[in-house]
């Protein structure tokens, strides 16, 4: 799917509207990678909130119930600003499959032998 814009540079914040033609309305994901932050809606139907650089979620699952065969209105609400745009377009694909990228921030292990020493520093006893 392309967008234009004439009122704004592309790749600000700002509202994105585009429009895609489905000869049989399918599940599918919007790939959110490339976008900045913001919410995305399907022919009045909202999709969700995309936050791709924070993850681990790059995806949006697309119900066929939201796809109208034929026609179909796209708009992504930018928040941040999108790397997706060229000159006179920018660009959003969909998927058949969910793409996740996961983070590693702690683990459970970590997790509780920190939180037992923690315990102990703050339960000695001081002379």
């Amino acid at each position: 799917m392309n967008w234009s814009g004439e009122q704004q540079p592309l790749g600000k914040l700002g509202l994105y509207i585009g429009y895609f033609y489905v000869k049989e309305a399918t599940d599918t994901f919007l790939n959110t990678t490339g976008w900045g932050k913001g919410i995305a809606i399907l022919n009045g139907n909202n999709l969700g909130r995309y936050w791709p650089t924070e993850g681990p979620q790059h995806t949006l699952y697309v119900p066929a119930a939201y796809v109208r065969r034929g026609s179909n209105v796209l708009m992504m609400l930018e928040l941040e600003g999108t790397s997706t745009c060229q000159e006179t377009s920018c660009t959003v694909s969909f998927v058949d499959q969910p793409i996740f990228v996961w983070k590693k921030i702690v683990t459970v292990g970590d997790f509780f032998s920190g939180g037992r020493n923690r315990l102990r520093s703050k339960n000695r006893r001081r002379n």
